[in-house]
């Protein structure tokens, strides 16, 4: 495993930004909000000290994430892998019923856990997901990747068939939505690192976590299937959804099929 440090800074103006370069590093501007870089540096780089005595002598605001990568041979021999999934583009999935569930969502801070089924309809920003997450947090695969499901007995999930809005009579439809038969033990915490990023609400005891680490569980190997999702759901807004963790076989299956962008990670047993 890799490990880089990827820091997000104001800067002041273009002397902060020469004096970056000529600590040896190079930051790239952030077009979209303005006025911020961008620096990835490894965490074992000589330099690290420099920039963060930098960071604070400036005392500048700035955000800092871990980011990982792991070798082929790391991905293809680890117990199971958690992976990113794609958000669709808006409209591209719309759900049963616009409106919050009162029975799903507590009535004060009305944060749900999504698991409702979707429909489908013909805007063009779905095409190219071939392994995707719905408004309402559900796991939605492509027909090619149902196909190899049922050729190559995948386990963990069943299918269900998500209908067109065009053509709802379709016998073969395009896209089938994953339901995880069941959730893995709870994941071990420390190391497992979180973070809540609103605050717990004190009617529902609900709060968006942000997961800070990688996966670790005390659990057997034989309690993972192809397909599993976490007991504990994370999420930043109203909808709260489980992390996705897959063997590598089923993994394989995604990138076969033209899934991309999964940012895949080994869990760790401990």
């Amino acid at each position: 495993m890799r490990t880089h440090k990827v820091f997000r800074i104001q800067y002041q103006d273009s002397e902060q930004l020469e004096e970056l370069s000529r600590l040896g590093f190079t930051p790239f501007l952030d077009n979209e909000s303005g006025g911020w870089c961008l620096l990835r540096v490894a965490t074992t780089h000589p330099s690290m000290p420099i920039l963060l005595d930098w960071i604070e002598r400036e005392q500048t605001h700035h955000h800092c994430t871990i980011e990982r990568s792991f070798s082929r041979r790391e991905i293809r021999s680890a117990t199971a892998l958690h992976i990113d999934i794609v958000e669709p583009e808006s409209g591209s999935i719309v759900g049963d019923s616009m409106t919050i569930d009162p029975k799903q969502a507590c009535d004060k801070c009305l944060r749900r856990t999504g698991n409702r089924a979707s429909v489908l309809n013909d805007a063009q920003g779905s095409r190219s997901a071939a392994f995707l997450r719905g408004i309402e947090g559900e796991l939605i695969v492509n027909r090619s990747i149902a196909m190899r499901m049922i050729s190559d007995g995948i386990t963990g999930a069943v299918l269900e068939p998500i209908l067109s809005t065009q053509l709802p009579d379709n016998p073969d439809p395009e896209y089938y939505r994953l339901v995880p038969v069941d959730r893995l033990p709870q994941v071990t915490s420390p190391p497992t690192t979180f973070s809540i990023s609103q605050r717990e609400c004190n009617h529902c005891g609900r709060a968006g976590l942000r997961l800070n680490s990688m996966l670790y569980f005390d659990a057997p190997r034989d309690v993972f299937e192809d397909i599993n999702v976490t007991s504990e759901v994370f999420g930043d807004g109203r909808l709260l959804s489980p992390e996705v963790v897959v063997s590598p076989r089923f993994y394989n299956i995604l990138v076969s099929c033209g899934a991309h962008d999964m940012a895949p990670e080994p869990v760790v047993l401990v």
